[in-house]
């Protein structure tokens, strides 16, 4: 296996061999509580500072339509400008990915390389994706050497296939990748990094691995229910990159605006045959008159590459005319889910729910059930689930 070079280097040397530089977008004028100037966009000085004061909500909506643009519109222009607004409310790793993506997507490689590799310096995950993004935006840029930009694009095609990127059949096919598949060393280095890689055992196993290491171990038992949702602050945002493992965000780029968050909440089992996840998912712009937001938990067990076995809607509510579910889970990995009816103050149909409140909940049912051997979730009766 070739000696790979350090990110931090390799950023080093781009920027310095770069003689030829593409004018992207202008950034977006920073507004009065902008936590970044536009000026600022790559300074990853400045942009340290700015995420110490920055209003991660505004941040959050404001790139929530950025990357409905992206996503679902397809205006990549437009959702470049919105991706250097939200940046200027609040930088993030997964704000600057995108944007890098998207000025990748438009043809302006340059800036889609700063991009990317301020996201890199931020922590973006998972990585993999990142690699492969720079190994796009790079084998179309125009270096002062020929030499220098076929070693970057092929290193980051390696890195990328070696962390598990799950598709790496589109350096062989996919057209913005000419001058990689016409360099030299191509199909030698994708081999060699195929080889030594996850994918040549089981396809994207890596990627899994990464994925599934964001979820920290779970203290049982646990109740989730109104009060437990409203005294934890759910973490940080998950990647839309992992929609593999969380089919949800497959729907909800087609089925509505990107205004849903998805967050990891803890892993409750890990065995040899299978991982059992807990994850949430909250759509940001919705919330009731006691400033609660829907938020749905979704518990969800995997094989050991990532396949789902099995998932069911453990806690919580999808919006406000779902029922609510109240989650017992407990040390022998039984666990109850009880569905209520919200009764609110006024009919929301007529008054509906920004200025309303529940006053009540009317219980509609319980289910038990455990984790099978095999990861299944088990019906079972409620005796069994108490002992």
């Amino acid at each position: 296996m070739k000696k790979l070079l350090p990110p931090a280097l390799i950023a080093i040397v781009l920027f310095a061999c770069n003689t030829h530089t593409e004018k992207g977008p202008e950034a977006a004028p920073a507004g009065s509580n902008d936590a970044l100037a536009a000026g600022d966009l790559y300074n990853i000085d400045s942009i340290h500072t700015a995420m110490r004061h920055a209003d991660a909500p505004a941040g959050q909506k404001a790139f929530s339509r950025a990357l409905d643009a992206y996503v679902n519109k397809k205006e990549i222009p437009e959702s470049i400008e919105l991706f250097k607004s939200a940046i200027c409310k609040a930088p993030s790793a997964k704000a600057y990915f995108q944007l890098g993506s998207a000025l990748t997507d438009a043809g302006f490689y340059d800036e889609g390389v700063q991009a990317l590799h301020i996201a890199e310096r931020l922590g973006y995950a998972p990585l993999a994706n990142l690699m492969y993004r720079l190994a796009q935006a790079t084998s179309n840029q125009h270096l002062a050497s020929t030499d220098l930009r076929d070693s970057l694009m092929l290193h980051y095609m390696e890195v990328a296939i070696q962390m598990g990127y799950p598709h790496s059949e589109e350096f062989m096919k996919n057209g913005v990748f000419q001058n990689l598949r016409e360099s030299k060393n191509f199909q030698s280095t994708f081999d060699e990094a195929f080889a030594a890689g996850p994918g040549n055992s089981s396809p994207g196993r890596l990627f899994w691995e990464t994925f599934r290491n964001e979820f920290q171990p779970l203290k049982l038992p646990l109740v989730i229910n109104t009060t437990w949702i409203q005294s934890h602050k759910l973490g940080e945002p998950m990647s839309y990159d992992y929609e593999k493992f969380v089919t949800e965000m497959r729907n909800a780029k087609f089925s509505r605006e990107v205004e849903s968050e998805y967050y990891y909440c803890g892993l409750v089992k890990q065995d040899t045959g299978y991982t059992t996840l807990l994850y949430a998912g909250q759509y940001e712009d919705l919330a009731d008159a006691n400033h609660y937001t829907p938020t749905f938990f979704m518990l969800t067990s995997y094989d050991r590459n990532g396949r789902i076995i099995d998932k069911i809607r453990a806690a919580g509510q999808n919006d406000f005319t779902d029922t609510f579910k109240v989650f017992v889970l407990q040390p022998n990995l039984s666990f109850e889910i009880r569905d209520y009816k919200n009764i609110y103050k006024n009919d929301p149909e007529q008054a509906g729910y920004e200025k309303n409140y529940v006053v009540r909940s009317e219980p509609l049912g319980v289910n038990n059930y455990r984790i099978g051997p095999n990861g299944k979730f088990e019906k079972i009766t409620a005796p069994l689930a108490m002992r």
